[in-house]
């Protein structure tokens, strides 16, 4: 859609395909008045709307729902005001009971809301649209004022007692529409994950978030960006994918063979999830975590490439920056880090970067590796690189991984090697005290482990849960999840968040002085008129600059 990034339009699609019209108020009336209502609805909201699949697809959902067919829809071709004011007054009875119903209200505010799903449109857009329907119903202004209070209600969590119009449908409307509109204007807090190849980057992300939504290993390496987005109200995880510039439509049933299917195609640039991720909660904000291709620059720059741009057209309030354990000093992490600071760090200074240390588990310290040396000297080269005071915390991916798959009744899946690898990380961090949160730098985050009781049996051996959630704290995950979760629940943005890419057209924009301005807004008239080939930038700017040596010396 026009004005929106991918990455919204795949959020309001996510927004749209949680609409299931379930227990709809007007599903168990006659089905006339269904059909009566679904075609005043349709016709209010085509009348916004520009043809949009995704439209088309809620809708037909609608249409399951109240048992209607497309083509009965098309045939009712009543007034909107005369079949609004039908639904004002639809007959029921059970029993001896009898009555009338009013589904009036409930068509107007509903069609409001699928517009404004489908357009992305704004509060203030929606109360005006919410008018102009009243006036084409010829609603009284009474009815109108009513049913704009309570739209305005949809936006907040508190409590409104409807009018009499809403009565029965108020309970409907917030549950189905109330928790979409107060997820959408939620802020977002966005985290990039970077690193070059073999960090355990794809491990990393795992483990944070309690899920394998990231392919791991060598045929996890492909050149896309995958945004996770944390949903507390609607845990079912749904995903879409961006093959070229082709948003496709989303899937509800995302398993581990359609992320290795996504991550396996080349011509799929970018993958979208977004579901209930563990330990992390959206009442204020929603965490978004982007996992960037891993980089590797004599093998393959576009992975370099990807993450760059990515880097620098997207808003970011944090980088997460994996180095690994085995091989920090190298000339890729150097090139990739320098890139991060000059072009992402120094032009939008608020950005905050953290460095993990994975891959720890590989040191034998009674051999006489030395971790604390290992990760002095990385914070070290860090600051020679120009990173001050920077904040490393060392973590083992791979171990918080299987700890947090046995506290999450996962242990099923464990290979016969997890099983043997999980024994000895569980005796390592417990029966060994290998405590990673005592080697942080610049940082002090000793973490909170998971509360959890009973027990689990993995192999021949019964593991207290516990104890697991306190090996786990030992990995360093812990630590860094409460960083992260302590930086989403302070997140207050005053104003809209800028790329770098936005930062720097501004600065350009505002170095301009009004003449200048003026001058090059000349020039380009005069391009257009004159010159078959455009200007370049270094051109335009020379003649404009030798044209105000001239104007300043015949004005001297």
């Amino acid at each position: 859609m026009d004005g929106l990034t991918f990455e919204q339009q795949a959020s309001r699609n996510f927004l749209l395909q949680r609409c299931t019209f379930q227990r709809h108020p007007i599903q168990e009336e006659r089905k006339k008045e269904r059909i009566l209502y679904v075609s005043l609805l349709n016709r209010l909201v085509r009348s916004q709307l520009d043809p949009d699949p995704e439209l088309t697809a809620c809708l037909q959902r609608l249409l399951q729902v109240l048992d209607v067919s497309a083509e009965e829809m098309k045939a009712e071709e009543t007034a909107i005001p005369k079949g609004l004011k039908k639904l004002a007054s639809v007959f029921w009875h059970g029993g001896f009971s009898f009555g009338l119903k009013n589904y009036q209200a409930l068509c107007l505010v509903e069609s409001v809301c699928l517009v404004g799903l489908v357009a992305h449109d704004s509060k203030e857009k929606m109360q005006a649209m919410l008018a102009d329907f009243c006036k084409t119903g010829k609603i009284a202004e009474t009815l109108q004022q009513s049913l704009t209070d309570y739209f305005n209600h949809l936006f907040t969590v508190t409590v409104m007692k409807p009018g009499k119009e809403l009565a029965a449908s108020a309970s409907y409307l917030d549950f189905m529409y109330g928790r979409l509109f107060r997820y959408r204007e939620l802020p977002r807090y966005h985290v990039a994950i970077c690193a070059t190849m073999s960090a355990g980057k794809s491990t990393f992300i795992n483990s944070l978030l309690g899920s394998d939504y990231i392919p791991s290993g060598n045929e996890a390496c492909t050149a896309k960006i995958t945004s996770i987005a944390d949903n507390d109200i609607f845990p079912e995880l749904l995903g879409c994918c961006r093959e070229k510039e082709v948003l496709h439509p989303p899937v509800t049933l995302v398993t581990n063979e359609v992320l290795q299917t996504w991550n396996m195609n080349e011509d799929i640039a970018h993958v979208f999830l977004e579901g209930d991720l563990q330990g992390v909660g959206s009442e204020q904000t929603v965490l978004v975590v982007h996992d960037t291709p891993g980089t590797n620059s004599s093998e393959n720059p576009l992975h370099h490439q990807r993450t760059m741009d990515f880097l620098k057209h997207h808003p970011l309030q944090t980088i997460v920056y994996l180095l690994n354990a085995e091989h920090i000093s190298t000339s890729d992490n150097k090139t990739l880090l320098l890139e991060i600071k000059h072009n992402v760090l120094d032009v939008v200074p608020q950005t905050h970067i953290v460095f993990l240390v994975n891959k720890v588990d590989s040191f034998d310290l009674e051999s006489g590796d030395d971790l604390t040396q290992t990760l002095d000297d990385a914070c070290q080269d860090l600051e020679k690189l120009g990173f001050k005071e920077p904040q490393v915390i060392p973590v083992m991916a791979y171990a918080a991984r299987l700890f947090k798959m046995a506290l999450t009744g996962q242990e099923n899946r464990f290979t016969r090697k997890e099983k043997l690898e999980f024994a000895d990380f569980f005796e390592r961090c417990l029966e060994e005290n290998l405590d990673l949160t005592k080697y942080q730098c610049h940082i002090d985050l000793p973490g909170q482990a998971p509360t959890t009781s009973g027990s689990v049996i993995i192999g021949k051996h019964t593991y207290d849960k516990g104890k697991i959630a306190e090996a786990l704290r030992c990995t360093g995950i812990c630590s860094v999840a409460d960083l992260l979760d302590e930086a989403v629940h302070h997140y207050q943005p005053e104003d809209k968040p800028l790329s770098p890419a936005e930062v720097l057209q501004q600065q350009k924009d505002g170095a301009l002085s009004e003449e200048e301005k003026e001058l090059l807004a000349d020039l380009n008239q005069w391009e257009q008129e004159n010159v078959d080939e455009p200007l370049s930038e270094e051109q335009e700017m020379a003649d404009l600059l030798a044209d105000l040596d001239q104007w300043e010396e015949n004005n001297s």
